[in-house]
């Protein structure tokens, strides 16, 4: 009877130490799948990026006249994708990434992203009418970025006059708007 209890004693153990090792494979393997799986990839892996976000929170596609402060801050949040919390204490670099020079200004080429994960600068307007302007806000170290897109007003780029004949020798005129899409069919 002994001689079955220690045996049964030895078998019990041995599938015990058993199903550990095979629960602590399964851990790993599951690991290295989500790793190996997740839309980063090695890629996310190799430039420190894994589990960094970037997310305009406001200041997009915000409308200016010309040479002036937007009214709304360029703000985005950096976060954990798996977790949703932010992640403070990070540098944004902002640069102006439109093609052409629109004579438009960002205030600060960076940011730290607070506790609750927002970075945030002031942008000043391209200097004529109509004009658009492309902000890249990027997480330094990583390829992780986002884009704003601003511009400035059409109200003025087109202005008509009427022109009065009066017996009056001095001739008068009266300004109209035009917004640049009635104008030209847009």
């Amino acid at each position: 009877m002994f001689d079955n209890q220690m045996t049964m004693l030895r078998t019990t153990k041995y599938f015990r130490r058993i199903a550990t090792r095979g629960m602590l494979a399964l851990a790993f393997v599951g690991q290295v799948f989500v790793v190996s799986c997740s839309r980063l990839g090695n890629e996310g892996i190799n430039d420190g990026s894994l589990g960094t976000r970037i997310k305009i929170v406001s200041g997009n596609e915000q409308l200016a006249p010309p040479s002036q402060i937007f009214a709304d801050a360029l703000i985005v949040r950096v976060f954990d994708p798996i977790t949703d919390k932010p992640i403070p204490n990070v540098k944004v670099f902002y640069k102006d990434v439109t093609p052409t020079d629109t004579g438009a200004k960002i205030l600060s080429e960076f940011a730290l992203t607070n506790e609750d994960g927002l970075a945030s600068v002031r942008a000043k307007s391209p200097t004529l009418y109509a004009t658009a302007f492309k902000v890249e806000a990027s997480v330094e170290g990583t390829n992780i970025s986002t884009k704003f897109d601003l511009g400035t007003e059409s109200v003025g780029a087109c202005t008509s006059f009427t022109a009065r004949t009066s017996v009056n020798p001095e001739p008068s005129a009266t300004e109209i708007p035009v917004v640049a899409g009635e104008r030209f069919g847009l």
